[in-house]
């Protein structure tokens, strides 16, 4: 199946996919989540060097009092930045039911970064 999400859907997703994949999950649930985390971390990674690109195109310089890039054109990165999040992306995996996930005992924020990849 083919779903449609956001980059920044994705972004937020692997703190919460890793969250599922280490609790006991049935055999067919826990080899979707595991396909899913497969295709996820292949898109975080063109993420990362896509970001990676803009902090160097803008000259970002890490200030370890804050721990984030400073810009001297903030709003240019920003404005780059966000379109970078709002890209569309298409990823082939299978929803998950939550039914499958009866024995998962994941928390609240866990399923809502995956709303876009479990359904009723």
């Amino acid at each position: 199946m083919e779903l449609k999400v956001k980059m920044s859907e994705i972004a937020n997703a692997t703190r919460a996919l890793n969250d599922i994949a280490s609790q006991r999950l049935i055999a067919k649930t826990g080899l979707q989540i595991g396909r899913a985390l497969k295709v996820v971390t292949g898109e975080l990674e063109v993420y990362e060097k896509s970001r990676a690109a803009l902090v160097e195109k803008f000259n970002g310089v890490f200030n370890p009092q804050t721990n984030v890039f400073d810009f001297a054109d903030k709003e240019g990165f920003t404005e780059e930045f966000q379109g970078l999040l709002d890209t569309e992306i298409t990823l082939n995996v299978d929803k998950i039911k939550v039914g499958d996930l009866t024995d998962c005992k994941p928390q609240v924020a866990t399923m809502m970064q995956l709303a876009w990849l479990v359904e009723d």
